[in-house]
């Protein structure tokens, strides 16, 4: 469930260096970056990718045009452009932090986690008071089963900000994972009373329910469908709510959820996620 907890946030363009003292070479491809900037905004993806290209042809050696040209692959979803753009970013500017933000991120979703780990620690060097770098590598250490460093991070993030949502999420997850279910709930309920609509944190806060002790299954059952209001197509809380069904000794209506998780996902691991399930602590 690490996947529902990424630290997001709107899509960051910089600026071309300012174009005092540079070469006439320099300044018509700051032109060609701010020109290409404002097409971005309005959403006109050909001109912006258009002028960011003429941008990189008219000075190779400018860091803001490949970052920003990776970002509007990025928001094209056309990931590996983007990550090879970030990459030449960084080579002109060890020193991008946004470009190791997004990095980070197209790495992570990769399951490429020691290089986006990597790239999270760069964001949490250049910036330690980034939310976002202490967050995002937390739930890299969740992946890497290492819990006491994840709640280490989580509790930076939530020393930086008491009320985030998805550092409180996190830091549940990482509770439960340890086995400490009560702390995991104390989380998660407070991340949906500052969040009412983040489903992710009642799924999560199901399980919880679940493991600590919710003998026949109806608040932790209350909670998943909760979840479900809220993003009827989520895979873990369907599979979730399937297994407490199931445990309840409603067979049907089990079935009906592990059949939806399957038509949404045809590749999700039912037998896998009982043992995952099982075995938990």
């Amino acid at each position: 469930m690490q996947r529902c907890l990424f630290l997001l946030f709107g899509l960051l363009l910089i600026n071309a260096p300012d174009v005092v003292a540079q070469s006439s070479r320099s300044v018509t491809a700051s032109s060609y970056v701010e020109r290409g900037k404002k097409f971005f905004e309005r959403g006109d993806f050909d001109r912006a990718l258009g002028d960011f290209d003429l941008a990189v042809a008219t000075d190779p050696n400018m860091s803001p045009a490949y970052y920003n040209r990776g970002i509007l692959h990025f928001q094209k979803k056309e990931m590996e452009y983007a990550l090879s753009d970030f990459n030449r970013a960084l080579q002109l500017d060890p020193t991008l932090i946004e470009a190791y933000t997004y990095r980070g991120i197209i790495r992570h979703s990769q399951n490429n986690f020691d290089e986006a780990f990597k790239d999270y620690s760069k964001v949490i060097e250049l910036n330690p008071r980034s939310l976002f770098g202490w967050n995002n590598r937390g739930i890299i250490y969740l992946e890497k089963k290492d819990w006491q460093s994840a709640l280490s991070d989580f509790n930076r993030a939530l020393e930086l900000n008491a009320k985030s949502v998805e550092a409180l999420a996190a830091r549940g997850v990482a509770y439960q994972l340890k086995g400490d279910y009560a702390q995991a709930i104390k989380d998660h309920t407070k991340a949906i009373a500052l969040n009412p609509n983040f489903a992710a944190a009642w799924c999560m806060r199901g399980v919880d329910r679940q493991h600590l002790g919710d003998l026949d299954g109806a608040i932790a059952e209350a909670d998943l469908t909760q979840a479900l209001k809220l993003d009827p197509n989520d895979t873990d809380s369907l599979a979730v709510r399937g297994l407490v069904r199931l445990k309840r000794g409603n067979p049907n209506e089990a079935q009906a959820d592990f059949d939806r998780c399957l038509q949404l996902n045809p590749n999700f691991k039912i037998q896998e996620f009982f043992r995952q399930h099982q075995t938990q602590p």
